[in-house]
């Protein structure tokens, strides 16, 4: 079992109250997904297979986070991923997925082989709309994340504004939690 630690700004905005009940998951108004998966993988010359995906919006709207299940038929009959990615978490990258843009995202290996398919279970826009059926009941994580960004940008701009530079370069280079 892998520990996933979150900065406490993080955990706090994810368990103040309310803050993960904003968003709702409605069933899909149509079949087609307005995020488009394409999987390929590559065999490596040690023998790894590496997996790759290249996400597409196909809607009109702009997406902010999606889910995707990935599913195998290797050794492990039905072995199953799901993979969230939001858009903007990483202060530096890009905060959505414009309409027709697409990107390559790295899967990684999975358990059972390679991905031999992948569905879109929940996309976020950032209007803040869904789409999707959210079978794998992400969305409260996604807004949790987000929330939990909002919470931690605002607290350093408070620092900054009251305490200056060296106190966020002070925060930033303090070493992590145990």
């Amino acid at each position: 079992m892998r520990t996933v630690r979150f900065p406490s700004a993080l955990v706090a905005a994810c368990v103040l109250p309310g803050a993960c009940l904003a968003l709702s998951a409605q069933p899909a108004g149509s079949d087609e997904p307005p995020v488009r998966v394409e999987l390929s993988s590559v065999r490596r010359p040690n023998g790894q297979e590496v997996s790759s995906w290249r996400v597409t919006n196909v809607s009109r709207k702009e997406v902010r986070a999606y889910v995707a299940v990935l599913e195998s038929s290797g050794n492990e009959a039905g072995c199953r991923r799901v993979h969230v990615s939001v858009f903007g978490l990483d202060p530096l990258a890009q905060d959505r997925l414009r309409p027709g843009e697409q990107r390559q995202d790295r899967i990684g290996a999975m358990g059972g082989g390679a991905p031999q398919r992948a569905t879109v279970d929940f996309v976020l826009f950032t209007d803040g709309s869904t789409w999707g059926p959210d079978t794998q009941h992400k969305s409260l994580l996604i807004q949790g994340l987000l929330q939990g960004r909002r919470a931690l940008l605002a607290q350093l701009k408070r620092v900054l504004e009251t305490q200056g530079v060296e106190a966020v370069v002070k925060i930033l280079n303090a070493p992590e939690e145990p």
